[in-house]
């Protein structure tokens, strides 16, 4: 089946737990949750990261607050060969951060869909 183009679902509807005497309530309930976990869950995810992004892009704005501001400003200088004074990456790195947990958070797939 690999390399057929063929999907599996994560949960084969053969392997669905078995009712037991209560008409099958749980199989249906087990079953919805997962066909919607299935279609929201890349959305949410999207969303959790857009909003990671966003919370450390923010703190970046202002001084001494962002757990990560050292490690992101010295990594940041080396890679841009120390052309730029590391407060001024400080800020870059703030914006784009920022427009990054944005453009995750904000943008849905139906807005995606033009471009």
């Amino acid at each position: 089946m690999e390399g057929t183009g063929e999907r599996r679902s994560h949960l084969p509807r053969e392997t669905a737990p078995v009712a037991t005497g209560n008409d099958g309530r749980v199989t249906r309930a087990v079953r919805s949750l997962a066909d919607r976990i299935q279609w929201r869950g890349p959305a949410l995810l999207r969303v959790s990261v857009g909003a990671v992004f966003l919370w450390f892009g923010v703190l970046k704005f202002f001084p001494a607050t962002s757990p990560a501001e050292g490690v992101a400003v010295r990594g940041a200088t080396k890679l841009m060969l120390g052309l730029l004074p590391p407060d001024v990456t400080l800020w870059m790195l703030a914006a784009a951060e920022t427009a990054i947990g944005l453009g995750l958070g904000l943008v849905t797939q139906s807005c995606c869909a033009w471009l």
